[in-house]
């Protein structure tokens, strides 16, 4: 499943701002430490913590104070500080999901700041000791701890991830697909393996991507190269991703159309970034499919899609409708060679417009 051998990005995706990683190294950047895995995520977390949640909740203060509880509830209750986490990278592998034509997402996250990872994890015993059960597993010379993880992350706290009933029947097929994949990442289920992977890095995940993490860290069955810089090309964004997309990936999306299926199965891989702007923030997604042609039908698929959109925002009323049509009048679709681009850019007002669009409360 996982793709090697991807010549570099050459064409839209190129900018006078995109540089390619070689500056991000093993050691200052935790991507290049993971283990082989199907798709990455790159988060600065000082930026993500210190400059984007307080720019997207600046009309929110409430919602801002409860973000920052939260996060001192996760020190109290594992001892560990995300505040102290300069950066953090996400490794995940696509496997056979337990129905028919599923998938399910098995991770690694590794997370490195200015912090010992023995200490952080002795705090974290420390939390633990008398309130939650763990297993210590012995790995080469490491040793991981494994925890449930609705002991060790309090699910019954967290909020649930959902689009809302209005969002889904205004959105179709589309918003029950984003619903589905971010309940997939959200509700981590299972066991929950963790261990200091060197003296600033913490490696947690599913105990058998914690023990993938362990021989990368040892120079064995590491990241591919290219897939890792197809997620850090932007080193100025606060989150870079990068995916090689599973083949026939559109069964597990259940299209009735059999075009869309075909132009989903069309797309090999799928790469971008968040960031932020002097006026708001913005996001670049590519999607790179094998051909021209194919390129071509995945871009004439999407134009069709936020005309359907158009149609869709001028049902809405309110908030919801303005912010829909802003965000269509800043959308942008481009197609060069194998790769389509689709570039959204929101100014603060309009993500401050959809934090209270999504709010539950209101």
């Amino acid at each position: 499943m996982l793709m090697t051998g991807i010549a570099p990005v050459t064409s839209i995706a190129q900018d006078k701002t995109t540089t390619a990683s070689s500056s991000l190294t093993a050691t200052s950047d935790p991507m290049m430490s993971l283990p082989e895995s199907d798709g990455v995520v790159s988060v600065d977390i000082q930026r993500l913590l210190n400059e984007m949640l307080p720019r997207v909740l600046a009309d929110d203060q409430v919602k801002l104070a409860q973000v920052n509880s939260r996060i001192d509830q996760i020190k109290t209750r594992t001892g560990f500080d995300v505040r102290l986490f300069n950066r953090v990278a996400v490794g995940v592998r696509f496997v056979k999901g337990t129905k028919p034509d599923s998938i399910a997402v098995e991770s690694v996250a590794l997370a490195r700041g200015d912090f010992s990872a023995q200490s952080m994890l002795s705090a974290g015993l420390l939390a633990a000791k008398g309130k939650y059960k763990y297993q210590q597993q012995k790995y080469g010379k490491k040793v991981i701890y494994v925890f449930n993880s609705d002991d060790l992350f309090g699910k019954e706290k967290l909020p649930q991830v959902d689009v809302g009933d209005d969002a889904r029947k205004a959105g179709g097929k589309a918003a029950e697909i984003a619903d589905g994949l971010l309940q997939k990442v959200m509700n981590f289920k299972g066991e929950v393996g963790i261990v200091a992977l060197d003296a600033n890095t913490l490696a947690i995940g599913q105990p058998n991507r914690v023990r993938a993490a362990i021989d990368a860290d040892a120079g064995r069955g590491r990241i591919n190269a290219a897939l890792a810089q197809l997620a850090t090309r932007r080193p100025d964004s606060v989150v870079g991703f990068g995916v090689n997309v599973p083949t026939n990936s559109s069964r597990f999306f259940g299209f009735d159309n059999d075009q869309i299926a075909k132009n989903i199965d069309a797309i090999r891989q799928v790469y971008g970034f968040v960031g932020s702007t002097s006026t708001g923030f913005e996001m670049q997604n590519f999607a790179r499919t094998s051909t021209p042609a194919q390129a071509k039908e995945v871009y004439d698929m999407l134009e069709g899609f936020k005309d359907l959109g158009g149609f869709f925002a001028s049902s809405l009323s309110g908030d919801k409708g303005k912010l829909a049509q802003n965000a269509l009048a800043n959308l942008k679709i481009s197609n060069e060679g194998q790769e389509v681009l689709i570039r959204l850019e929101l100014a603060q007002a309009d993500v401050a417009m959809l934090v209270r669009v999504f709010d539950k409360k209101n």
